[in-house]
């Protein structure tokens, strides 16, 4: 493990070694964490920094991060990314953490095919625009989700659930699903309740139309969920995910 100090203020962290390491206490590192390998075990205790940050450069080493029941802050201080992930040889126990992004514009960027686990994620800032972008195979995994910012989520990705603030715009990448794993059929309803709000908002936008189909999918709502794929294509008619949705129920009723 090497750090930097400045003015008594650790800046920032390398993790590098086979074994692990085991917070004793809270940590701050103003600008990064950077875990390139081993175990970093944070013990229930807090921990505050720019960003987590674990890359496959110059070599991808096994790396393992336990989060118990800790609160991960994470600031503005280094990059709008505060989550960076460029690696294929990782895991995250996710325990029954807290994952706050503070920033305005925070972003969870991951380039890689392994799934990226969190439990409770929270994008607590109320301005800018936050994103969740994967540029591979790997989706993000959460027990809740929320956001109370606007927000780009690209790729498909599994969740118990999501929380959207009223006001704010949502973009959702065309063909990807977020998968819903409560199995409530009150939760299901609020959702097509809320995602038919969305669509009173832009009635024009296909991936309006979209969701609201997936959200009728969650509710077991095959008819429903057809009609609203069938908006959907109208308004996108080259979209062949939209297409399969509508392929794959038909084949239900028939």
């Amino acid at each position: 493990m090497r750090s930097f100090l400045l003015e008594n203020e650790i800046q920032w962290i390398d993790f590098m070694g086979s074994g692990q390491w085991t917070l004793m206490d809270d940590l701050q590192a103003t600008y990064q964490i950077n875990l390139i390998q081993g175990t970093l075990i944070t013990n229930d205790f807090d921990l505050e920094t720019g960003r987590i940050y674990m890359v496959s450069y110059p070599v991808d080493f096994r790396k393992h991060l336990d989060l118990g029941n800790s609160h991960i802050r994470l600031k503005d201080a280094f990059a709008n990314e505060q989550i960076y992930i460029a690696s294929n040889n990782f895991t995250i126990d996710p325990g029954n953490s807290l994952v706050e992004f503070v920033s305005p514009d925070a972003a969870i960027t991951h380039y890689g095919d392994t799934d990226i686990t969190l439990h409770d994620v929270l994008f607590s800032n109320s301005g800018g625009r936050s994103r969740i972008e994967q540029w591979d195979q790997g989706n993000l995994i959460a027990n809740k989700l929320q956001f109370n910012n606007s927000a780009l989520i690209l790729n498909p990705n599994t969740m118990d659930s999501l929380l959207l603030a009223a006001g704010k715009e949502y973009e959702l990448e065309s063909g990807a699903t977020q998968t819903m794993l409560t199995e409530k059929q009150e939760r299901a309803e609020l959702a097509v309740k809320f995602y038919e709000m969305y669509l009173d908002e832009y009635p024009i936008m296909h991936g309006s139309h979209y969701i609201l189909g997936l959200a009728n999918l969650t509710k077991n709502d095959t008819m429903g969920a057809i009609r609203s794929f069938e908006a959907s294509l109208k308004l996108h008619p080259y979209n062949p995910y939209v297409k399969n949705q509508i392929d794959r129920l038909q084949g239900r009723i028939d």
